[in-house]
Order: C-alpha cells, then sequence, then structure tokens
C-alpha cells in the first residue's frame, strides 16, 4: 500500500473535514476572524482501501452526478473505482474515511455500465466525438473532494494517478490517448449598479473545482449540460498531451499566489 504526504501549514485555516460541496461553510467566517491561530495538517495519499473506502467513495460519486445519480447503479460504479488504481487522500491514516480520490477508469471497463450509458445520453456532441475516439485507448478520470480540500493536493493526486496508469498498465511509456473528466459548476446570482433607478441581474457560472479552468482552456471538447437548481453538469475532454499541459499550468498559478 502506498503512502504519500503533503503538509500543509495555513494560518486562519478555514479547512472544515465534516463539509462537503453541497454544504454552506458556516465555520469560514468564525475562522477568518480568529488572530494568529496556525493549524498544521498532513495529507496522505493513499491506494484505495477496499475494506474501509466504499460508503465514502459512494457518497462522493452521488456528490458529483447529483440529481441524475438517482438513476444510476453507484454500487456497480463503486465498485469498478475500487478495482482501479484509485488515489485518496485522507488527514488521520488509511483507516479513515478519503477526503478526496480520483480514479481512472479505462472505457473498456466502463462499456457495459449504466454510467457510461447515461454520459452517451447526457449530450449528442459529446456522444458523437466519443465514438468518434472510440478506436483509441481512452479513460475517464473521476473525481470528487470535499469543498475546501487546499488546492495544492490536488495536482500532485493527479500526478500520482498518472504515474500508477503507468504501473498498472506494465510500462513507463503508457498512458491514455483521451480522458474524459466530468465535473460540474455552480450558479452565481450578481447584482450591479448601473445608475441610481436601476439594478442590473445576471447569472454566472463557476468552478467547484479551480482545476477545472485549465482543463476547459485546454480540451478537445467542453460541455456544459442544463442547469438543474443551480448546478450545471459538464463533460470535459482533453488528450494526453493537453492534460499534462493543464496541469502544468495549474501548478503555475498555485506557485504564484
Amino acid at each position: 500500500m502506498s503512502k504519500r504526504r503533503l503538509e500543509e501549514a495555513s494560518e486562519e485555516s478555514d479547512i472544515d473535514i465534516n463539509s462537503t460541496d453541497e454544504e454552506v461553510d458556516s465555520d469560514q467566517e468564525e475562522a477568518e476572524q480568529s488572530e494568529g491561530e496556525i493549524i498544521n495538517i498532513d495529507f496522505d495519499f493513499f491506494d484505495i482501501n477496499k475494506e474501509i473506502d466504499f460508503h465514502s467513495l459512494k457518497n462522493l460519486a452521488r456528490q458529483l452526478i447529483g440529481e441524475d445519480s438517482k438513476k444510476l447503479n453507484l454500487s456497480a460504479l463503486t465498485d469498478l473505482i475500487l478495482e482501479s488504481p484509485t488515489t485518496t487522500i485522507k488527514t488521520d491514516g488509511n483507516d479513515s474515511d478519503p477526503y478526496a480520490f480520483l480514479a481512472p477508469l479505462s472505457f473498456k471497463e466502463l462499456k457495459n455500465t449504466d454510467y457510461m450509458k447515461y454520459i452517451h445520453g447526457t449530450d449528442t456532441e459529446l456522444s458523437g466525438f466519443l465514438n468518434k475516439i472510440s478506436a483509441k485507448k481512452n479513460c475517464l478520470l473521476f473525481s470528487e473532494r470535499l469543498i475546501n480540500m487546499p488546492i495544492q493536493v490536488i495536482p500532485a493526486m493527479y500526478r500520482i494517478v498518472l504515474e500508477d496508469i503507468e504501473k498498472s498498465e506494465g510500462g513507463e511509456s503508457f498512458h491514455y490517448d483521451n480522458y474524459l473528466i466530468p465535473s460540474r459548476k455552480y450558479e452565481v446570482n450578481n447584482e450591479t449598479d448601473e445608475n441610481s433607478n436601476k439594478r442590473i441581474k445576471t447569472v454566472d457560472l463557476d468552478y467547484y473545482h479551480f482545476e477545472d479552468e485549465f482543463f476547459e482552456s485546454n480540451a478537445q471538447l467542453n460541455v456544459k449540460l442544463q442547469n438543474k437548481n443551480g448546478i450545471v453538469q459538464t463533460f470535459i475532454v482533453l488528450d494526453h498531451k493537453s492534460l499534462i499541459k493543464a496541469l502544468e499550468e495549474l501548478e503555475a498559478a498555485i506557485a504564484a499566489e
């Protein structure tokens, strides 16, 4: 069982290990008001723990897919995640629940699943593109995490998984040709004063996953589905070279902060 660690020390930390992307971070304001508080958190990267991780991964998968998860066999999808070279992030040892995960699932593994059928049924352009590249080596990168996991851990998680893919496929030079990344955005309502008598309301979409901005800018295809209660499901397709470029740009942006 491999284990790697990324240590984060931050002032006025707003990391709440119990919250999810669906919850309101009510503790953030209190954390920001505390002065001089330093919290050291060790983020450990673990291979999958089949005895412990099932229910947490299933819940995170439900969170990522959203309302449409009710139509799917999430237990079967979670079983595939448990059998793949998945990396999890935990803070209290390998027997604790994961707060983030990244699972590489080959299209061959997903071929007869209801989740792949669901993906093809979401958008005709996406389905057509996936059919077009079907002769190549394709992979679904399925990832979700708690809302306030620090972005600094994400590039490392992707790098680890790409290395594990090489090892699991038996060669240093192996990689998939294309990667499909399901994700989501949320609706942001803005009000601006154009003049003293008129207020302008606009609706924008923002990222749940900060890295998606870099994935989208390098994507071969970027699909947004219909807005459902303020949540928009997205699908991003990148080839291998574009994925590496996006990760490099993400790392540079994090280093510049």
